[in-house]
């Protein structure tokens, strides 16, 4: 070893191989090297065990390039290594353990942290709502004195069960308890409807008071759940006489059927971008049109937000390509914003613009990267314009191909569930 400062040094490392390396050690940390220095130098031979240090790379200077050629030659006794043949002894870099692991080198470990502690945050007060709601609709029956009139219609043998839905239908009562506890007498109600969300259908009642309430939330892909809806809906028809139904508020006479009924279900606009559909339906029954240049717009400020964090994971040295996910879910909202709709032309969009930004994110990293290692002799516009010929003369295309691919593929793979939801039929 030979001295950097008081508290700590540099040592030349050696393999099998006798291929060196330097790396500097704290004074307060080499008592863990103690064994492979005794194995070293003779004075055991028992063989340690493997010794695995981390730090960060840092470039030799020409100063201390001098030093280690002088003490390296000391040590083994001859003039082997000169200012000519240094860089094949020692590389350009030595190892530097005292540096301190920043938080950025947990970057994406921490993200999922903080993630997966919002999650546990929402579900916690998402639970804590539904009781609420329960225990406000059990207050309310039993102020009203028909707690025990539920029960005794609950368990009469002509009481309708929905298990899918998570819906009862009795003589007096709608009861819906999958989402917490719904209590709606049938003799409140004046209409019905359905609404149509990206994730689900809904059953809305309108009582008399004009009130509205969601009485079932089904997953809109499990066909089960919607016959189910179906014939719930057509068993509270039979129950319920002079109803309104749909947005329109239609009288329907004789034979009853949800699907003949005009804007029965309306779409409602939801917080996911994802929400795919050919147009978007007022509860008025008026369609509104998407703003394609508008869509257009917020699709590449979406992208564009998505790209500058490709950047910045990849410039911290991990793999930026997770962050094409990102970018695809974010081009598919800022269309939605803009364009007030997500159509499926608009997602084929969104997709297009997706794919064209993940490629200019991995050219503005590497431009980026150039740019610091060749300070002083290139600037940013020239490396900016001359990428590709600069990556090819320092035989580097290869690996900006290989991170192009990388990052379209964990995209892929990241994304798979939102690239079937904006593309997939439905």
């Amino acid at each position: 070893y030979f001295d950097v400062n008081d508290s700590h040094k540099l040592y030349f490392i050696m393999d099998k191989d006798f291929d060196v390396s330097i790396v500097c050690i704290p004074d307060n940390e080499i008592g863990g090297y103690e064994a492979l220095q005794a194995y070293t130098f003779g004075e055991t031979k028992v063989a340690p065990d493997t010794v695995r240090t981390e730090g960060k790379l840092v470039t030799i200077d020409d100063e201390l390039m001098q030093l280690a050629i002088s003490e390296f030659n000391w040590f083994i006794g001859e003039n082997k290594v000169t200012a000519e043949n240094c860089h094949e002894f020692f590389g350009k870099y030595y190892i530097d353990t005292t540096v301190g692991v920043a938080l950025g080198d947990y970057f994406i470990f921490v993200v999922l942290i903080i993630l997966a502690v919002i999650g546990l945050v929402w579900m916690a007060k998402k639970n804590g709502k539904v009781k609420q709601k329960s225990a406000r609709v059990l207050a309310t029956l039993a102020q009203s004195g028909e707690t025990e009139l539920v029960d005794e219609e609950l368990s009469d043998e002509n009481a309708k069960q929905f298990k899918k839905i998570g819906v009862y239908l009795t003589k007096s009562y709608l009861i819906s308890y999958r989402n917490g506890l719904v209590v709606v007498p049938l003799s409140s109600m004046n209409g019905l409807y359905g609404v149509v969300t990206d994730r689900n259908y809904e059953l809305v009642v309108r009582e008399a008071d004009e009130a509205e309430r969601v009485i079932v939330q089904t997953e809109n892909k499990v066909n089960q759940q919607w016959d189910e809806l179906a014939a719930l809906v057509t068993a509270i028809s039979n129950q319920v006489s002079d109803l309104e139904y749909g947005a329109g508020r239609e009288k329907i006479e004789g034979s009853f059927d949800i699907t003949q009924i005009e804007h029965f279900f309306i779409a409602r606009r939801s917080n996911s971008a994802l929400e795919v559909q050919t147009e978007m339906t007022n509860a008025d029954g008026t369609i509104m049109a998407p703003n394609f240049g508008l869509g257009i717009v917020g699709a590449l400020i979406g992208a564009l937000i998505g790209g500058v964090l490709w950047v910045v994971i990849g410039k911290m040295g991990y793999i930026a390509g997770i962050a094409g996910f990102v970018i695809i879910y974010l081009a598919a909202m800022g269309f939605k914003k803009g364009a007030k709709v997500l159509t499926r032309s608009g997602a084929v969009i969104a997709v297009i613009i997706s794919a064209l930004m993940i490629f200019a994110a991995n050219y503005m990293l590497y431009v980026w990267i150039m740019t610091e290692a060749f300070t002083g002799r290139f600037t940013f516009g020239q490396i900016l314009i001359n990428l590709f010929p600069m990556l090819t003369e320092y035989e580097m295309i290869g690996s900006f191909v290989k991170d192009v691919v990388i990052g379209y593929g964990l995209s892929l793979l990241a994304g798979f569930s939102t690239l079937k939801t904006l593309l997939g039929k439905k």
